[in-house]
């Protein structure tokens, strides 16, 4: 399964969880601002609680959403 294009290595390995983005092959760290920077209150997350959900994904904790 391939992630998206790592900024770094520009290999197709990075993974995001959340908020935290990793390259699984250089090992290059980010941390993804929530809606994409734009900012703004998102819907509340019934598994954590937060109203991090932008795009059907929590920002928080990562629950998706159908």
């Amino acid at each position: 399964m391939a992630g998206k294009k790592c900024p770094k290595c520009n290999q197709f390995t990075f993974f995001v969880n959340g908020r935290n983005g990793e390259c699984k092959k250089c090992g290059y760290k980010m941390q993804i601002p929530a809606n994409e920077g734009k900012g703004g209150k998102g819907k509340k997350c019934l598994n954590c609680g937060k109203y991090t959900v932008f795009d059907n994904v929590c920002s928080n904790c990562g629950a998706r959403y159908k």
